[in-house]
């Protein structure tokens, strides 16, 4: 598996992770331990997107697959 196609997988969890935390805080009885572990897992995710985009090479137009935009 790439860098990108990690760094793509890490982005997309931390997004899941945020949106979980944003429905626990907007709960009427909010799990405080629940919103906590939520909390640490995002941070270890944001972690290791740093991680990964410090080793990422950049892409270029040529290193993506997808179709040639003008």
């Amino acid at each position: 598996m790439t860098i990108h196609i990690q760094l793509y997988r890490a982005r997309r969890e931390h997004a899941k992770l945020s949106r979980q935390v944003r429905l626990e805080q907007k709960s009427p009885r909010p799990d405080f331990k629940r919103l906590s572990e939520l909390k640490k897992q995002r941070l270890a995710v944001k972690d290791r997107i740093s991680r990964l985009e410090a080793i990422a090479p950049p892409l270029t137009a040529a290193a993506y697959p997808g179709p040639a935009y003008a």
